[in-house]
């Protein structure tokens, strides 16, 4: 068998005749009308038209070109003649219709154009200005540097062509083959190029190795050594058909020519309709591994979709993918803490549609992808980017793989249920090139993209691969297990405190919760802080109720910052935030507005709003603050909040308790599945003893007309004191024995369910009270009645002070030996400035003793005060009592 091309005699003819040649060229190049294609000449067919089928692909095409007049001196030698010089050849064929340049052995470069004929993949006849007929083989090619494959023919020594095939990346990356600088010293006239279906098939065996040409009208046919070879490889398929029925779009031809390059000559070249969809099969897989599985740790991932290929050339292709939908395990959720420093790549940066390189940040890389063709000998590899999110899709995906000049980009999708956070990744219109695998993995670590579930047990994800060809779908599911140590428990943590302990001063005040890995997701807290810790509320306007739910508010209501960290694993995302004052809600006075815009890295999932409302204890002023359920998912993004810090740090606004009894923050931390844990952290002020304590309380009696013996007497009792001082705890007041108790008044005083339910009368009504402190805006003001308390004998005074908050301040009476003592015993740890007492006389439960209040004793009559402040220091006097209504 002949190994090698040598056409001894027709290169012995073309080195006799060089020189005419030249002169025939200039001949047969002169012009005689427009360059461009001979009317219906270009054509393209296929052996068969089965889908997946391989078929001999054939294109033809005729330059326009020009008979050679009789009285031409060469005429007989050159019979026609073009009217231009063909520089360049394109043509594409339609998506799908593909060759395998790695179904035949290759040429090496430096053998080329002597190649065995093992590498011969079709076969060319041509028509030139020098030539009627000449035939040859077409060579696989080792492919030019970047190039993914390259053939090659010669003709009579005179022509030496190369075929670069590319892949038109970025489009429909249907195959495109290019003739560059065709030789202008043999003039193209026609073309008629085949590439074979299985090049080895012994059908081809009369075509192997024809090399033959009619030079110059001397009718030097191929002899019967042309041709006649088998083939010495296995048959293999090289070309196969598209694995969509009907229809196909057009190939394509273009032409230029030297003279005006930038003006080609095209045309379109229909293709048969493809039939037999009904007899593909596709049996394609996927599968899916976390590469750290522990429950609920951030992971890297590993997909990989596999597609067999049906090799047999007697067989059908397997068809290529068009949709690829990806279903991860439930409870696989996008990780908060991939955000930090994450970026993504713009729509120009990536080229879509466009053949061009990427351009991305090397941020917005979350992976790699590997992908093995059949149609290179070497896979494709490169990355996968994450995409700018648009206001239809937060997460896109590019994958961006390439090899020998093609460069394939794939575009897709991530939708996150927005209730579970599940994971599904749909791309579609993939290109119609076979691979027999595709692997995505994307990036683990602290910083991975994705979370597992935080169940231990099998997770399941879910493939669904569709064909072109309109064939159902190949559904498949593949599982691993994810294991332990699995989340169980919940024991949150605690922290609080102010940042300076000084008794009294203003200081901010933090409190952080959070949550191991391993505990239950966090819900909401109820925090309750030390009495005396108090906010100067009066002195900051409030958020508007329109603005707190859109977390509007202005700066003039911030009265702290907020940081949350998501996201599983060592290194959540922090996410910044402010704290605002609002006003009444869900029955509280106050409330704060927690809001945390959720930036998390490129992504905006929106602004989270959370209202906690801020309860006044009626008796102590201690307050609790109650949150909101804290979000728990974000377009589809579960936070897994890790730990909430609240700083009120506002200059002022923050007040630490006079007393230095030590105390505790506590709080109730709910899970999402239900469980609360009770947490605590000690609280004490320091420095208590330092505090002066200067009270003044000037008790008032009489008034115009009741002052005479045995006449009810209105009574005030008013106790100031300076600013920065140590609060009151007690007071207790000892009424001289010139005043008497009036037991009647005693007597009408309602009971404490009757108190409660607001419905104590005027009989029970015996005075009226007012509070005046610096940390509210307003005074608080209200009646005072006698309430019946079970545990005493005696009913209490419940002054009922009532303003943007509501106090009770309870006064416990007692009478022994005929004198009147009240006593005020849980006073709340509040900076009073001013607190008065009155009882008018017709209510009053005190009245003017026998001797009137006029006299002489009852002028020097004493009422003994006992005051003790928070910090324990303790103030007691006798005090006169000051008398209205007597005569100078």
């Amino acid at each position: 068998m002949r190994t090698t091309i040598t056409a001894v005699r027709l290169r012995a003819l073309a080195a006799l005749c060089v020189a005419l040649i030249a002169a025939l060229a200039a001949t047969a190049t002169a012009r005689a009308g427009e360059f461009g294609l001979e009317p219906d000449s270009f054509t393209a067919s296929l052996s068969t038209a089965q889908a997946g089928g391989h078929p001999d692909v054939n294109v033809r095409f005729t330059l326009r070109n020009a008979a050679v007049d009789p009285s031409d001196p060469y005429y007989g030698m050159v019979r026609f003649k073009p009217f231009g010089i063909a520089e360049s050849v394109v043509v594409d064929l339609p998506p799908g219709l593909v060759g395998d340049p790695t179904a035949a052995p290759r040429c090496p470069a430096s053998a080329f154009p002597r190649c065995d004929l093992a590498t011969q993949i079709g076969t060319v006849r041509l028509r030139t200005g020098l030539a009627d007929e000449m035939w040859s083989p077409v060579f696989n090619v080792v492919p030019s540097q970047g190039a993914p494959a390259e053939f090659g023919f010669t003709a009579a020594g005179l022509l030496t062509v190369r075929l670069q095939v590319e892949v038109r990346s970025g489009g429909d990356y249907g195959l495109r083959t290019i003739i560059d600088s065709l030789p202008a010293i043999a003039p193209l006239i026609e073309n008629d190029l085949t590439f074979w279906g299985v090049p080895a098939d012994p059908s081809h065996d009369a075509m192997r190795g024809r090399a033959c040409a009619d030079l110059f009208g001397m009718g030097v046919n191929c002899g019967d050594e042309e041709g006649g070879n088998a083939a010495t490889t296995p048959r293999a398929p090289f070309m196969t058909n598209a694995t969509v029925c009907g229809p196909q779009p057009p190939v394509t031809l273009a032409v230029s020519e030297y003279a005006n390059p930038g003006r080609p000559a095209t045309a379109e070249a229909a293709l048969p309709p493809l039939t037999g969809c009904d007899r593909l099969a596709f049996p394609a897989t996927g599968r899916a591994r976390a590469t750290a599985p522990q429950a609920g740790a951030p992971s890297g991932y590993e997909v990989e979709l596999t597609v067999p290929q049906n090799t047999d050339p007697d067989g059908i292709a397997t068809p290529q993918l068009r949709q690829a939908v990806v279903q991860l395990p439930a409870g696989t959720v996008v990780s908060p803490a991939v955000a930090d420093g994450l970026a993504t790549c713009s729509d120009a940066q990536l080229a879509l549609g466009a053949a061009g390189p990427v351009a991305c940040p090397a941020a917005s890389k979350i992976g790699e992808v590997s992908i093995d063709s059949p149609l290179l000998t070497q896979p494709l590899v490169g990355g996968v980017f994450l995409a700018d999110p648009t206001p239809a899709q937060l997460l896109r995906l590019v994958l961006v793989a390439e090899r020998d000049g093609v460069r394939l980009k794939l575009p897709g999708r991530i939708d996150a249920d927005p209730v579970s956070g599940r994971l599904t990744a749909t791309f579609d219109e993939n290109p119609q090139l076979p691979f027999r695998s595709l692997r995505l993995t994307l990036k683990g670590g602290q910083r991975a993209v994705l979370a597992n579930s935080r169940q231990c047990g099998p997770a399941e994800s879910r493939f669904e691969l569709t064909p072109y060809g309109g064939g159902a779908a190949a559904v498949s599911t593949d599982a691993f297990e994810v294991a332990g140590p699995c989340p169980a428990g919940f024991a949150p943590t605690l922290s609080a405190g102010s940042a300076s302990a000084a008794a009294g001063a203003a200081s901010p005040f933090t409190l952080t919760f959070g949550r191991g890995d391993g505990d239950d997701l966090l819900r909401s807290i109820d925090v309750a802080l030390p009495a005396g810790v108090m906010p100067r509320i009066g002195e900051v306007p409030r958020c508007a109720e329109a603005q707190t739910v859109t977390g509007t508010c202005g700066e003039q209501s911030r009265v702290g910052s907020a940081q949350a960290s998501a996201g599983p694993g060592a290194q959540p995302f922090g996410l910044p935030g402010r704290v605002y004052v609002a006003g009444a809600y869900r029955g509280a006075p106050y409330s704060l507005v927690i809001v945390v815009p959720a930036q998390a890295g490129p992504f905006d999932l929106g602004t989270v709003v959370v209202r906690a409302a801020v309860f006044v204890d009626l008796h102590t002023a201690a307050l609790r603050i109650v949150s909101d359920p804290l979000p728990t998912i974000l377009k589809g993004i579960p936070l897994q909040i890790r730990s909430v810090r609240i700083a009120i740090d506002r200059a002022g606004f923050m007040v630490n308790p006079t007393s230095c009894a030590p105390r505790a923050v506590g709080a109730a931390i709910a899970a999402a599945g239900g469980a609360v844990a009770n947490a605590s952290v000690r609280y004490q002020a320091a420095g208590c003893g330092s505090l002066p304590y200067t009270p003044r309380l000037r008790v008032v009696v009489g008034g115009r007309g009741r002052t005479a013996p045995r006449k009810p007497t209105a009574l005030t009792a008013t106790l100031v004191q300076p600013a920065g001082q140590a609060a009151s705890r007690s007071v207790r007041l000892e009424l001289p024995k010139a005043i008497n108790a009036r037991l009647e008044i005693v007597r009408r005083a309602c009971s404490q369910a009757a108190y409660d339910a607001g419905s104590c009368g005027a009989a029970a009504r015996i005075g009226s009270g007012a509070a005046v402190t610096s940390l509210l805006r307003d005074p608080l003001r209200g009646p005072a009645f006698f309430v019946r308390n079970p545990a005493r004998a005696l009913p209490d005074i419940v002054v009922q002070l009532r303003g943007d908050v509501a106090i009770d301040l309870i006064g416990k009476v007692t009478i022994r030996g005929g004198q009147l003592t009240t006593t005020f015993d849980t006073i709340p740890d509040v900076p009073l400035s001013r607190f008065s007492l009155t009882l008018p006389a017709s209510s009053s439960p005190v009245g003017v003793a026998s001797s009137g209040l006029c006299t002489r004793a009852a002028r020097n009559a004493r009422a003994r005060q006992t005051l003790r402040a928070q910090n324990g220091k303790l103030v007691q006097r006798a005090a006169k009592l000051s008398i209205a209504g007597c005569k100078k």
